[in-house]
């Protein structure tokens, strides 16, 4: 692993009380409730002890976390600044409607959808490589990644991007510092380029710096980054390619939260492995896990890792949450950490998918209707205002929603028509409609991206 620090809170009093129906996990984004010129430090600690999540080293001069007593790495150098703004491309046409929702993902400032020809598009920050462009500009609209044109699905960790082609194999691009893009090196990538050895895919997840794919004998995948054993090898040592999880089979859903990830199996039970500071990992500890470990839930039908909690989709059609609470995340109308799964109020029924964000938890009910909670200061709830809810409440519009994917502090929502809307912290362009301005109800990315 090359220098770099993964710093995480302290515990506290955490125990003093994402896979979304689909192969996308949660990415991550700059520490919310700022809107200045950059993301922001995270908050003060809440009552339980448990801190507002820092997102993963960014590859740029973003101020740093608040230090923690356990020792890490030093942090990897910063690429080059993006240059200006570019103007927005012209319309694309209609993402693809794949049924597992996994055609819009929401990454750290930025986003990236798949058309229905195969084609995908992304937008917002761009100084890695991470729209995939052959550029480094920041793009406020959608933007044609060249090269791809039979993609099927697409995920984004923090500031890079996975799709997945009609042929079973999966190209990446972006930030590369510690193999997530599974090359075979550590270089960034402003074009997509194949990861190694994978054939046979049929899903696929990113959060943070790691990535993770799963193929059609019900097998997984991972690469990348690994200080807290989120590739779930037994080890903690970076991986420049994928690697096969020895312990897994079986699988039916994968997600990726910010340093941990999520497996549901084709019974109904669910694993978690990686970093379980706040109880993410749903298994009733504060124990790291290197390799996948059961959680004691079962009938599980979809999962979503967020940076710090975990959302659970039931087959009932109720759902579940774990992990930090300091924003409400977990929608349990307090905010105190549950390392065990816990239902958020209102929800014991109808929901449809999971999407967990970086301090907020979105909800896809059967109806076409969305729920939000958490962390809102920038909007990114969708309920035209910006106060945070302990407890769910309605995303205001748009109404036929067939998907949604949460950021760290912005959301997107694909409607059944084909018309792809945004919410939320808007630096950088990361909602696509064109401009920077931070929008609390949802606007169409520019085009409709339909």
């Amino acid at each position: 692993m090359n220098a770099r620090t993964h710093t995480l809170p302290p515990l506290g009093a955490v125990f003093a009380a994402v896979l979304l129906l689909s192969a996308c996990g949660g990415g991550g984004d700059g520490p919310t409730g700022f809107e200045t010129g950059a993301d922001a430090p995270a908050p003060s600690p809440a009552s339980d002890g448990s801190p507002a999540p820092a997102p993963s080293p960014a590859p740029s001069p973003a101020p740093a976390p608040a230090p923690a007593p356990a020792p890490a790495p030093a942090p990897a150098p910063a690429p080059a600044p993006s240059p200006a703004p570019s103007p927005a491309p012209a319309p694309a046409p209609t993402p693809a409607s794949a049924s597992d929702g996994t055609t819009i993902a929401a990454g750290f400032q930025f986003s990236i959808a798949a058309m229905a020809d195969g084609r995908v598009f992304a937008w917002g920050r761009n100084d890695s490589g991470q729209i995939g462009d052959g550029t480094i500009a920041t793009r406020l609209g959608p933007t044609q990644v060249p090269g791809i044109s039979s993609a099927t699905q697409v995920a984004a960790g923090d500031w890079h991007a996975l799709a997945l082609l009609a042929d079973g194999t999966v190209m990446a691009w972006g930030y590369n510092s510690d193999g997530q893009l599974g090359d075979g090196t550590a270089a960034d990538r402003s074009t997509p380029v194949p990861v190694h050895g994978l054939a046979n895919v049929k899903a696929i997840a990113a959060a943070g710096l790691h990535s993770l794919a799963l193929t059609e004998d019900g097998s997984v995948y991972a690469w990348g980054d690994n200080p807290y054993g989120q590739l779930g090898d037994g080890t903690k040592a970076d991986r420049l390619a994928p690697q096969k999880i020895a312990s897994l089979s079986n699988v039916a859903r994968i997600a990726a939260g910010g340093y941990h990830s999520i497996a549901v199996k084709a019974d109904g039970t669910m694993l978690a492995w990686g970093d379980n500071t706040y109880g993410q990992l749903c298994d009733g500890t504060a124990l790291e896990r290197v390799v996948p470990t059961a959680v004691a839930l079962s009938n599980v039908s979809g999962a979503s890792g967020g940076w710090m909690h975990t959302a659970i989709a039931m087959a009932d059609g109720s759902m579940r949450t774990c992990g930090a609470n300091a924003a409400g995340q977990l929608g349990t109308g307090n905010t105190v950490a549950s390392a065990s799964p816990v239902q958020p109020q209102g929800l014991a029924a109808g929901v449809k998918a999971v999407y967990a964000g970086g301090e907020h938890t979105l909800v896809l009910m059967n109806d076409g209707t969305a729920r939000s909670f958490g962390e809102n200061s920038s909007g990114s709830l969708g309920t035209g205002g910006k106060a945070s809810s302990l407890v769910p409440v309605s995303v205001i519009q748009p109404s036929g929603i067939r998907a949604l994917s949460a950021g760290f502090n912005h959301s997107l929502a694909l409607r059944s028509d084909g018309m792809l809307h945004a919410f939320g912290f808007n630096q950088y362009g990361r909602l696509g409609d064109g401009t920077t301005i931070s929008r609390a109800t949802a606007v169409p990315v520019l085009g409709g991206v339909r």
